[in-house]
């Protein structure tokens, strides 16, 4: 039976990777970009823009670029070149979409392209970026890397070993030149943060996947300054879609924000044993998902409400999420689901200033800390 669950949920998510293709918003830009591809001994080269940032650089770039990497892993080819010839700027949001593209096509698709590296003639940390994350090696080889590698390779985990893994980055990032003299107090906070994290993987980014093994997440961090930069990413079904008529925690957190909006899902009709209130509460949910943005329901998710451990023991996930971030004007948390982005700062207000819509989606939730 678990073999039979096992090899549903890899159909699911097989499924699922190829549907991120066909519905990308940006495949007829990136057609074009395919013809103009040249090829390298035989082998297709996908160039990566100019700037691989998700925050600050080009959407339509970036987004072309992931989708055409996407769209070439499922022929799976021989090899390709993943040309970074004039890539300046490599961040760690888009890097790690790129790392999970390529794991997705192994893990899920069984592919067995090489992946070739024509390195950056303009920026020489773009070439460093790419070694300290692991140069594209297979997952459990960049893993092997923890113990022994100067700095930290993109780690793919899953929800069978996240408790081990969690731990196993946690004491990574204290231990060494990360975040020495983090303070009892700043250690417990951020194994609260990378732990409620990855344990809200497992009970939201992939409810239609039985197996724990296949609920797939990626992490890194880095140092660049005077700031520690930490980022988790899962390629579910993001946090705007996980709000169902079974999530009173969000639904509550939605009532108190948009309360309009909210109309007639109410607690009390969620909570009712009655089927003709059942059916009444799904169908207001998918007017109330229609109702807001992906931005407002990402906020919602993260807000903070003392009353929501009534409805459910995880309420306070968003706390421990927010508690990271301090004062300082260079701490802040970036959250990017589906179509919305969130930004959340001490110093700064938390309205609707603090969100904005994409026109790309990323497929899933992707979290960054600034500390």
């Amino acid at each position: 039976m678990k073999k039979i669950h096992q090899i549903n949920s890899r159909k699911q998510n097989a499924m699922h990777f190829k549907e991120q293709v066909r519905l990308s918003p940006s495949r007829d830009h990136q057609r074009s970009e395919r013809k103009k591809n040249f090829k390298l001994g035989g082998s297709e080269i996908i160039n990566a823009p100019e700037s691989l940032d998700l925050i600050q650089g080009s959407e339509i770039l970036c987004h072309s670029f992931f989708d055409n990497l996407r769209e070439s892993l499922l022929l799976d080819p021989a090899c390709i070149y993943l040309s970074f010839k004039n890539t300046k700027v490599i961040k760690a949001t888009a890097i790690l979409v790129v790392y999970s593209i390529i794991d997705q096509a192994r893990e899920i698709n069984n592919a067995r392209t090489k992946i070739s590296i024509i390195w950056s003639k303009k920026a020489q940390r773009v070439n460093k970026t790419i070694i300290e994350t692991g140069v594209f090696l297979r997952s459990k080889e960049r893993e092997k890397m923890i113990d022994s590698a100067p700095s930290l390779p993109i780690i793919m985990g899953d929800n069978s070993r996240a408790s081990e893994l969690s731990d196993r980055i946690v004491d990574y990032i204290l231990d060494d030149d990360h975040y020495k003299g983090a303070s009892a107090e700043k250690e417990q906070e951020i194994s609260s943060a990378i732990q409620e994290t990855v344990e809200n993987v497992g009970r939201h980014a992939y409810p239609d996947t039985e197996n724990h093994e296949d609920k797939k997440w990626w992490f890194t961090c880095d140092r660049i300054g005077e700031n520690l930069f930490i980022v988790i990413y899962d390629a579910g079904i993001g946090i705007p879609s996980s709000l169902s008529e079974n999530n009173a925690v969000m639904l509550a957190r939605v009532n108190q924000l948009y309360p309009s909006e909210y109309s007639g899902c109410t607690k009390e009709s969620i909570e009712s044993d009655s089927k003709a209130d059942k059916l009444k509460a799904i169908i207001n949910i998918k007017f109330l998902r229609k109702a807001l943005s992906d931005e407002q329901l990402i906020r919602a998710a993260m807000h903070v409400d003392i009353t929501s451990t009534d409805l459910d023991q995880h309420g306070q996930g968003s706390k421990s999420i927010k508690g990271l971030i301090t004062k300082n004007e260079n701490s802040f948390l970036l959250m990017l689901s589906n179509y919305g982005f969130y930004r959340y700062s001490e110093s700064e207000e938390d309205n609707e200033n603090s969100v904005s819509h994409s026109e790309f989606k990323i497929p899933g939730t992707l979290i960054q800390w600034s500390l």
